[in-house]
């Protein structure tokens, strides 16, 4: 069976509108919290991905998931 230690990721684009404003675009994935030594210094995900608001490939950085509330 396999296990659940598996988190979400959102993860944000750090490129910015023509104005200067943040494009807000984001996409969330499946992060192994075992696998730590592949990522940065920090130790966040950080992946270069098309954006589809400004045409460009920019960096994406991990954030954190907000908490859903019951």
């Amino acid at each position: 069976m396999a296990s659940k230690n598996k988190t979400l990721v959102k993860m944000t684009s750090t490129g910015t509108m023509p104005d200067g404003a943040l494009t807000g675009t984001y996409f969330v994935i499946k992060k192994n919290p075992k696998n730590q030594k592949a990522k940065g210094a920090d130790g966040k995900i950080r992946m270069k991905k098309y954006d589809k608001r400004i045409r460009q490939h920019v960096v994406f950085l991990e954030k954190k998931m907000p908490s859903h509330s019951k």
